[in-house]
């Protein structure tokens, strides 16, 4: 994409894979805000360990990427405060 310097609106980039969500007309600010709180809201452990493991895996051969992400799952499953998401979004299910 990059090679050909090709505009891409944001449905095209959706379509591609490259977006996951799609703002209505000027609210992108709205929707960053929403996911920035809804990530903020986030059990402190599971934040640390998706940072840790992609900060890692840049600069990580992959079997040992593998390895720390498989660790950082184990420790977020056994976080309390995981728990407590998993049980509420069942209950909301």
């Amino acid at each position: 994409m990059m090679y050909l310097s090709q505009k891409y609106d944001a449905r095209a980039l959706h379509e591609m894979g490259v977006a996951w969500r799609v703002a209505p007309e000027g609210g992108a600010m709205d929707e960053a805000l929403s996911v920035a709180a809804y990530i903020a809201d986030l059990p402190a452990t599971a934040r640390s360990a998706m940072k840790q493991c992609v900060g890692e895996g840049m600069r990580t051969e992959i079997e040992a990427a593998l390895e720390r992400e498989a660790e950082a799952v184990g420790r977020t499953l056994r976080d309390p405060a995981w728990k407590t998401r998993i049980g509420e979004a069942f209950r909301k299910s």
